[in-house]
């Protein structure tokens, strides 16, 4: 699984696309500035209720692009192009993939935290023996779970428009 994802961000760009791109730090940004309002509203309840379509748009993306295209523009955008390391298509799949794992994993935040996160597991059952009381008062798992769910939800937003204006791009490749 590890080499499958490895090879999803290297023929997306490597390092920098992970966090290199415009919709990492708008993302960031709005995570930021929401976090004070975020405590007062239900973010979790909206993510439950919008990333399974949103999932569903992203992979449905791939599905069009592959019907759409016909398989003579999809041999064009198959071959790689002027010294590039991987084809149009590569990208645009590893795109395509990144949304969906980016809005799959604010989906797991968000049930994580609509179950009460780790502070909700009984510890002693887990054979861990006991948890001081700090563990799910202060910046913790749990915190970081809400931070982190609520960025993973803005950012999974982001990268529809990233989605359709990469599948636009790669569109006007096949001309």
């Amino acid at each position: 699984m590890l080499k499958v994802l490895f090879g999803i961000y290297r023929d997306a760009g490597g390092f920098y696309f992970i966090v290199g791109t415009p919709y990492v730090y708008v993302a960031a940004a709005l995570a930021y500035v929401l976090f004070d309002r975020s405590y007062t509203s239900d973010w979790a309840s909206l993510a439950l209720g919008i990333f399974p379509s949103l999932i569903g748009f992203s992979l449905a993306t791939f599905a069009i692009v592959l019907a759409l295209f016909g398989s003579e523009n999809l041999a064009k955008l198959a071959a790689k192009r002027d010294g590039q390391r991987v084809s149009p298509l590569a990208k645009l799949t590893a795109l395509i993939v990144h949304a969906a794992l980016i809005q799959i994993s604010a989906l797991i935040a968000a049930f994580g935290l609509k179950q009460n996160g780790i502070c909700a597991m009984s510890w002693a059952d887990l054979g861990w023996g006991a948890i001081p009381k700090y563990v799910c008062e202060e910046l913790t798992v749990w915190n970081w779970l809400y931070v982190g769910g609520l960025f993973l939800t803005i950012y999974g937003l982001m990268l529809i428009v990233s989605t359709l204006l990469a599948v636009f791009q790669t569109s006007q490749m096949t001309r």
